[in-house]
């Protein structure tokens, strides 16, 4: 399988490192001009690990193949990771070795980078991984030593300006992952996790169907968000179940300011939030429809919101509630609510009333939704920047017309596609220096052009 950075310097590599304390000797190819070296970069020939490795050879190397950087793979997100969404039925296997095999020479290559006192490293702000990799791809219970000794080593590199850490799991019918190895495996990279401010833990489980289960691997977590706790200002959980340890560690998160929710409990996070006052973003797509008690307590508990997602059902909560919510959400700079069935006029009318800071709004599948009762003189959004109501099969063309019309700033729309129709609204956004960019999955993208020049687009 993979070793540590140690070991694999010894493994072979189409393009072999060598220690760069001098030049190369006198030779055909050490003597090559500067200009034929580019030449040899620029035709693609050289793989992207090839022109980095090229770059490690020797000081002179390092300065010709270092103008480069186009050719030079992305630093700023390491992906240690095979694509299992990518991957098919009959190649897993082969598909997930030949990922594990170009991260692992990309991370021995930024280790040799770090021995010749270069800055490849510093570059590095985000790492993706996903945890099921550190046991065998057709069982969860057998666990590789060898793959989980590659992370640490990955990490153990010290990138000095690492923000943000994404952490993965799958799961498949033949076991749960074993929490004691992955507690220590997170427990071992935790001390190079000093400057990260960013977590992320996404459960790719598409069957999962009980995330109460005790048994499952989300509890894992907690000590490693009690880690994180004192710089952590953006953390994603998905299907957590929040037990005391769990919560005592995100209380203890006290700088965060983003935070969002996937197929979690309505009351898990209801008991969550009251531990940040200060939160400006707040994103909810939950395993059931958000309760009354949650947005009430949104509400009167997170005065300073700036940005609020919530993805729901098509049932309730009631206009009321949605209505008492937002009269209090008066900072918002982006609101997004899709498959609310509850998004109707009177909730619009208090969002153009109370939300008058709103750069963009996101109304998607709210079917109830006309624009009727709302008359231009109320909509004062003067920094919109974006309207999507893609889905919302009854808004009348008045009402996208209005906003236009009023909000000098606008320069995105996305439609509903019954507007296609509507002649006068398309010639209204045409002499308003929009034009029709993508027709996609029933909807329109309309995109104000840059100058003021006029098109009908497609």
């Amino acid at each position: 399988m993979y070793a540590s950075l140690d070991q694999s310097r010894n493994n072979p590599s189409p393009a072999p490192l060598m220690h760069t304390d001098h030049d190369f000797p006198a030779s055909p190819i050490s003597s090559l001009a500067g200009e034929i070296l580019l030449e040899i970069g620029r035709v693609e020939v050289l793989e992207i690990l090839d022109v980095l490795s090229c770059s490690l050879v020797c000081r002179r190397w390092n300065e010709v193949f270092g103008t480069l950087t186009k050719q030079f793979p992305n630093f700023s997100h390491l992906k240690l990771v095979g694509d299992y969404e990518e991957f098919t039925e009959d190649w897993i296997e082969e598909d997930w070795n030949a990922a594990h095999e170009y991260a692992r020479r990309l991370m021995g290559l930024l280790a040799e980078s770090k021995r010749m006192g270069l800055n490849h490293r510093n570059k590095v702000q985000s790492i993706q991984l996903n945890l099921r990799d550190m046991f065998d791809w057709l069982s969860t219970s057998v666990h590789l030593p060898e793959m989980e000794d590659f992370f640490v080593s990955v990490f153990s590199i010290g990138f000095p300006n690492l923000k943000s850490i994404h952490l993965e799991y799958t799961l498949i019918p033949s076991g749960e992952l074993p929490l004691d190895r992955i507690r220590l495996f997170l427990a071992r990279i935790l001390p190079f996790c000093n400057t990260v401010d960013e977590l992320m833990v996404i459960d790719r489980d598409e069957d999962l169907e009980d995330a109460s289960d005790l048994q499952n691997p989300r509890h894992f977590i907690k000590e490693f968000v009690q880690g994180l706790s004192r710089n952590l200002t953006v953390l994603i959980l998905s299907c957590h179940k929040l037990d005391s340890g769990l919560e005592e560690a995100l209380k203890n998160c006290r700088n965060l300011s983003d935070i969002t929710f996937e197929e979690m409990n309505s009351d898990d996070v209801t008991r969550c939030i009251q531990h940040w006052p200060n939160l400006r973003s707040l994103g909810m797509r939950l395993s059931e429809q958000p309760s009354d008690e949650l947005l009430l307590k949104i509400g009167a508990n997170l005065p300073n919101l700036c940005e609020l997602h919530i993805h729901g059902s098509k049932l309730h909560p009631g206009p009321k509630v949605l209505v008492e919510l937002l009269g209090r959400c008066n900072r918002l700079r982006e609101l997004i609510l899709t498959d609310m069935d509850s998004v109707d006029d009177t909730v619009l009318g208090v969002i153009a009333g109370t939300c008058r800071n709103l750069k963009n709004l996101w109304l998607s599948n709210s079917e109830r939704l006309t624009g009727l009762n709302l008359p231009s003189v109320s909509i004062h959004w003067q920094k919109m920047e974006r309207l999507y109501l893609d889905g919302c099969s009854n808004v009348e063309a008045s009402f996208v017309g209005n906003v236009v019309a009023n909000s000098l700033n606008i320069s995105e729309l996305k439609l509903p596609r019954h507007l296609e129709q509507n002649g006068e609204l398309r010639q209204m956004l045409v002499r308003s220096s929009f034009r029709c960019t993508k027709k996609q999955f029933g909807s329109e993208y309309w995109e104000k052009v840059v100058g003021g020049e006029n098109g009908q687009g497609i």
